[in-house]
Protein backbone atom coordinates (compact mmCIF):
# COMPACT_ATOMS: atom_id res chain seq x y z
CA UNK A 1 0.00 0.00 0.00
CA UNK A 2 1.36 3.81 -1.21
CA UNK A 3 1.87 5.89 2.20
CA UNK A 4 2.94 9.60 0.96
CA UNK A 5 6.27 11.09 2.83
CA UNK A 6 6.16 12.34 6.14
CA UNK A 7 6.55 15.95 4.43
CA UNK A 8 3.34 15.83 2.57
CA UNK A 9 0.55 17.08 5.10
CA UNK A 10 -2.14 15.31 5.56
CA UNK A 11 -4.32 18.23 4.14
CA UNK A 12 -2.23 18.21 1.24
CA UNK A 13 -2.78 13.99 0.56
CA UNK A 14 -6.91 14.57 1.57
CA UNK A 15 -7.27 17.23 -1.20
CA UNK A 16 -5.63 16.12 -4.21
CA UNK A 17 -7.10 12.43 -3.59
CA UNK A 18 -9.93 13.72 -3.39
CA UNK A 19 -10.22 15.89 -5.76
CA UNK A 20 -8.08 12.78 -8.30
CA UNK A 21 -11.16 10.73 -7.49
CA UNK A 22 -13.63 13.62 -8.27
CA UNK A 23 -11.72 14.21 -11.38
CA UNK A 24 -11.71 10.63 -12.74
CA UNK A 25 -15.32 10.03 -12.24
CA UNK A 26 -16.00 12.91 -14.40
CA UNK A 27 -14.01 11.91 -16.74
CA UNK A 28 -15.04 8.17 -17.15
CA UNK A 29 -19.04 9.63 -17.07
CA UNK A 30 -18.45 11.52 -20.18
CA UNK A 31 -16.76 8.87 -21.82
CA UNK A 32 -19.11 6.23 -21.37
CA UNK A 33 -22.14 9.25 -21.92
CA UNK A 34 -20.16 9.58 -25.44
CA UNK A 35 -20.88 5.83 -26.18
CA UNK A 36 -24.49 6.08 -25.07
CA UNK A 37 -25.16 9.08 -27.20
CA UNK A 38 -23.32 8.20 -30.14
CA UNK A 39 -25.55 5.10 -30.81
CA UNK A 40 -28.12 7.39 -30.91
CA UNK A 41 -27.24 10.48 -32.29
CA UNK A 42 -25.81 10.85 -36.39
CA UNK A 43 -23.18 13.65 -35.31
CA UNK A 44 -21.16 11.90 -32.91
CA UNK A 45 -21.62 8.47 -34.09
CA UNK A 46 -19.47 10.24 -37.53
CA UNK A 47 -16.63 10.35 -34.58
CA UNK A 48 -15.66 6.93 -34.73
CA UNK A 49 -17.33 5.59 -31.47
CA UNK A 50 -14.29 2.49 -30.87
CA UNK A 51 -11.61 4.89 -31.63
CA UNK A 52 -12.90 8.13 -29.48
CA UNK A 53 -13.91 6.05 -26.62
CA UNK A 54 -10.63 4.18 -26.60
CA UNK A 55 -8.54 7.36 -26.18
CA UNK A 56 -11.11 8.17 -23.57
CA UNK A 57 -10.60 5.92 -21.26
CA UNK A 58 -7.01 6.02 -21.82
CA UNK A 59 -7.11 9.79 -20.94
CA UNK A 60 -9.07 9.07 -18.26
CA UNK A 61 -6.54 6.39 -16.75
CA UNK A 62 -3.85 8.87 -17.63
CA UNK A 63 -5.04 12.07 -15.68
CA UNK A 64 -5.69 9.99 -12.42
CA UNK A 65 -2.88 8.35 -11.71
CA UNK A 66 -0.68 11.64 -12.85
CA UNK A 67 -3.11 13.45 -10.25
CA UNK A 68 -2.76 10.95 -7.93
CA UNK A 69 1.18 10.75 -8.16
CA UNK A 70 1.10 14.77 -6.25
CA UNK A 71 -0.32 13.88 -3.94
CA UNK A 72 1.80 10.83 -2.45
CA UNK A 73 5.23 13.00 -3.93
CA UNK A 74 8.30 11.10 -3.04
CA UNK A 75 7.14 7.55 -2.23
CA UNK A 76 5.47 7.36 -5.67
CA UNK A 77 6.27 4.50 -7.45
CA UNK A 78 7.49 4.98 -11.07
CA UNK A 79 6.29 1.96 -12.19
CA UNK A 80 3.58 3.46 -12.11
CA UNK A 81 4.87 6.57 -14.46
CA UNK A 82 6.15 3.83 -16.90
CA UNK A 83 2.14 1.80 -16.50
CA UNK A 84 0.51 4.90 -17.21
CA UNK A 85 3.12 6.25 -20.20
CA UNK A 86 2.77 3.17 -22.11
CA UNK A 87 -0.47 2.29 -21.34
CA UNK A 88 -2.00 5.48 -20.91
CA UNK A 89 -0.09 8.52 -22.77
CA UNK A 90 0.21 6.06 -25.88
CA UNK A 91 -3.06 5.27 -26.76
CA UNK A 92 -4.21 8.33 -26.82
CA UNK A 93 -2.22 9.65 -29.48
CA UNK A 94 -2.19 6.28 -31.19
CA UNK A 95 -6.01 6.90 -30.99
CA UNK A 96 -5.81 10.64 -32.26
CA UNK A 97 -3.36 9.36 -35.00
CA UNK A 98 -5.81 6.52 -36.29
CA UNK A 99 -8.77 9.15 -36.09
CA UNK A 100 -6.57 11.44 -38.56
CA UNK A 101 -5.98 8.42 -41.01
CA UNK A 102 -8.81 7.71 -40.91
CA UNK A 103 -10.40 11.18 -42.03
CA UNK A 104 -7.80 11.45 -44.28
CA UNK A 105 -8.88 8.07 -46.01
CA UNK A 106 -12.21 8.37 -45.59
CA UNK A 107 -11.85 11.58 -47.54
CA UNK A 108 -9.52 10.03 -50.60
CA UNK A 109 -12.26 7.28 -50.71
CA UNK A 110 -15.22 9.94 -51.35
CA UNK A 111 -13.03 11.83 -53.37
CA UNK A 112 -12.43 8.25 -55.68
CA UNK A 113 -16.39 7.66 -55.87
CA UNK A 114 -17.09 10.95 -56.09
CA UNK A 115 -14.69 10.95 -59.39
CA UNK A 116 -16.23 7.44 -60.76
CA UNK A 117 -19.32 8.98 -60.72
CA UNK A 118 -18.31 11.75 -63.10
CA UNK A 119 -16.02 9.90 -65.56
CA UNK A 120 -16.79 5.63 -64.81
CA UNK A 121 -12.89 5.74 -63.71
CA UNK A 122 -11.75 2.62 -61.05
CA UNK A 123 -12.06 3.36 -57.74
CA UNK A 124 -8.42 2.81 -55.96
CA UNK A 125 -8.27 0.25 -53.15
CA UNK A 126 -5.43 -0.22 -50.95
CA UNK A 127 -5.24 -2.70 -47.64
CA UNK A 128 -6.88 0.42 -46.03
CA UNK A 129 -8.09 1.88 -48.02
CA UNK A 130 -10.70 -0.56 -49.01
CA UNK A 131 -14.00 -0.65 -50.43
CA UNK A 132 -16.55 1.59 -47.77
CA UNK A 133 -15.67 3.23 -45.19
CA UNK A 134 -16.91 0.75 -42.10
CA UNK A 135 -14.01 -1.40 -43.63
CA UNK A 136 -11.78 1.26 -43.57
CA UNK A 137 -12.40 1.53 -39.32
CA UNK A 138 -12.33 -1.53 -38.91
CA UNK A 139 -8.89 -2.15 -40.45
CA UNK A 140 -7.31 1.04 -38.22
CA UNK A 141 -8.59 -0.64 -35.39
CA UNK A 142 -7.48 -4.07 -36.08
CA UNK A 143 -4.06 -2.31 -36.63
CA UNK A 144 -4.42 -0.33 -33.16
CA UNK A 145 -5.03 -3.17 -31.55
CA UNK A 146 -2.19 -4.67 -32.70
CA UNK A 147 0.15 -2.22 -31.69
CA UNK A 148 -1.62 -2.20 -28.40
CA UNK A 149 -1.01 -5.15 -28.03
CA UNK A 150 2.52 -4.93 -28.47
CA UNK A 151 2.66 -2.64 -26.13
CA UNK A 152 0.97 -4.51 -23.23
CA UNK A 153 3.45 -7.30 -23.91
CA UNK A 154 6.63 -4.69 -23.06
CA UNK A 155 4.69 -3.64 -20.19
CA UNK A 156 4.46 -6.56 -18.72
CA UNK A 157 7.90 -8.16 -19.80
CA UNK A 158 9.60 -4.57 -18.06
CA UNK A 159 7.99 -4.86 -15.43
CA UNK A 160 8.60 -8.18 -14.46
CA UNK A 161 12.39 -8.12 -15.90
CA UNK A 162 14.85 -7.46 -12.51
CA UNK A 163 17.14 -5.81 -13.76
CA UNK A 164 18.84 -2.65 -13.22
CA UNK A 165 20.35 -1.92 -16.56
CA UNK A 166 23.64 -1.47 -15.13
CA UNK A 167 23.18 1.35 -12.95
CA UNK A 168 22.25 1.17 -9.17
CA UNK A 169 21.34 4.79 -8.94
CA UNK A 170 18.94 4.41 -11.76
CA UNK A 171 16.44 1.41 -10.64
CA UNK A 172 14.85 0.03 -12.81
CA UNK A 173 10.98 0.04 -13.74
CA UNK A 174 10.69 -3.43 -12.16
CA UNK A 175 8.81 -4.39 -9.53
CA UNK A 176 12.10 -5.84 -8.15
CA UNK A 177 14.91 -4.86 -6.90
CA UNK A 178 13.67 -1.90 -4.91
CA UNK A 179 12.65 1.40 -7.08
CA UNK A 180 13.59 4.66 -7.01
CA UNK A 181 11.62 7.95 -7.43
CA UNK A 182 13.24 9.52 -9.62
CA UNK A 183 13.52 6.94 -12.78
CA UNK A 184 13.05 9.47 -16.16
CA UNK A 185 16.46 8.09 -16.90
CA UNK A 186 15.51 4.62 -16.94
CA UNK A 187 16.66 3.14 -20.31
CA UNK A 188 12.69 1.46 -20.22
CA UNK A 189 11.57 4.84 -20.99
CA UNK A 190 13.32 5.77 -23.93
CA UNK A 191 11.07 4.54 -26.58
CA UNK A 192 8.42 6.24 -24.54
CA UNK A 193 10.87 9.49 -25.06
CA UNK A 194 11.05 8.63 -28.95
CA UNK A 195 7.03 8.21 -29.54
CA UNK A 196 6.49 11.32 -27.75
CA UNK A 197 8.91 12.74 -29.87
CA UNK A 198 8.09 11.81 -33.31
CA UNK A 199 4.50 13.00 -32.21
CA UNK A 200 5.10 16.29 -31.14
CA UNK A 201 7.63 17.12 -33.62
CA UNK A 202 6.14 15.13 -37.18
CA UNK A 203 3.07 14.00 -36.46
CA UNK A 204 1.18 17.07 -34.74
CA UNK A 205 3.05 19.35 -37.37
CA UNK A 206 2.10 17.00 -40.20
CA UNK A 207 -1.96 17.00 -38.83
CA UNK A 208 -2.18 21.04 -38.87
CA UNK A 209 -0.61 21.25 -42.12
CA UNK A 210 -3.10 18.75 -43.75
CA UNK A 211 -5.94 18.53 -41.66
CA UNK A 212 -7.54 22.12 -43.00
CA UNK A 213 -7.00 20.61 -46.74
CA UNK A 214 -10.06 18.14 -45.69
CA UNK A 215 -13.56 19.25 -45.41
CA UNK A 216 -16.25 17.18 -43.49
CA UNK A 217 -19.53 18.21 -41.79
CA UNK A 218 -19.27 16.79 -38.40
CA UNK A 219 -16.37 18.62 -36.64
CA UNK A 220 -13.66 15.89 -36.93
CA UNK A 221 -11.27 18.39 -37.87
CA UNK A 222 -11.51 20.74 -35.82
CA UNK A 223 -11.64 18.17 -32.79
CA UNK A 224 -8.31 16.43 -34.20
CA UNK A 225 -6.69 19.92 -34.81
CA UNK A 226 -7.68 20.97 -31.25
CA UNK A 227 -6.18 17.34 -29.54
CA UNK A 228 -3.09 18.33 -31.72
CA UNK A 229 -2.29 21.13 -29.94
CA UNK A 230 -2.43 19.66 -26.80
CA UNK A 231 0.83 18.75 -25.58
CA UNK A 232 1.23 15.46 -24.66
CA UNK A 233 3.54 13.99 -22.04
CA UNK A 234 3.41 17.48 -19.57
CA UNK A 235 1.67 16.59 -16.48
CA UNK A 236 0.46 20.08 -16.35
CA UNK A 237 -1.52 20.47 -19.32
CA UNK A 238 -2.64 16.67 -19.58
CA UNK A 239 -4.34 17.29 -16.18
CA UNK A 240 -5.81 20.54 -17.34
CA UNK A 241 -9.35 20.49 -15.25
CA UNK A 242 -10.40 23.77 -17.62
CA UNK A 243 -9.91 21.38 -21.26
CA UNK A 244 -11.05 18.30 -19.67
CA UNK A 245 -14.26 20.04 -18.09
CA UNK A 246 -15.21 21.50 -21.56
CA UNK A 247 -14.63 18.49 -23.52
CA UNK A 248 -16.77 16.18 -21.01
CA UNK A 249 -19.58 19.33 -21.13
CA UNK A 250 -19.25 19.42 -24.88
CA UNK A 251 -19.76 15.37 -24.91
CA UNK A 252 -22.70 15.48 -22.79
CA UNK A 253 -24.31 18.77 -24.91
CA UNK A 254 -23.93 17.67 -27.97
CA UNK A 255 -25.60 14.22 -27.00
CA UNK A 256 -28.27 15.99 -25.36
CA UNK A 257 -29.22 18.24 -28.07
CA UNK A 258 -29.93 15.65 -30.89
CA UNK A 259 -32.83 15.99 -33.35
CA UNK A 260 -33.85 12.59 -32.38
CA UNK A 261 -32.51 9.00 -31.80
CA UNK A 262 -31.18 7.58 -34.71
CA UNK A 263 -29.42 4.32 -34.74
CA UNK A 264 -25.35 4.25 -36.45
CA UNK A 265 -25.79 0.88 -36.79
CA UNK A 266 -22.49 -1.32 -35.48
CA UNK A 267 -20.25 -0.23 -38.36
CA UNK A 268 -22.04 3.24 -39.75
CA UNK A 269 -20.43 5.47 -36.93
CA UNK A 270 -17.77 5.58 -39.94
CA UNK A 271 -19.55 7.44 -42.46
CA UNK A 272 -18.75 10.99 -43.75
CA UNK A 273 -20.38 13.80 -44.77
CA UNK A 274 -18.14 15.57 -47.72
Amino acid sequence: MLVPTPEVSHLHFVVILAFTVVYGVFFLTTTIMFFVYARRDQRLCKRSVWLTGIGGLANTLTSVVYMASFAYVRAWPCWLDFVVGYLGLVPVILTIVCRTIRLVLISWHQESLLKRHLDNSKVKQSWLVGPSQAIIERRLIIALVIILFVDMVFVIVTLLTDEYNGDPNVKSVAFKPAISYFCAPAIEFYPFYAFLGVSLFVFCPGLLYFLPKLQDAFGIRTALMCSSINPHGVRKFSLSPTSSTLSGMLFIWTGTTNTGPRSCGRWSGVWLST
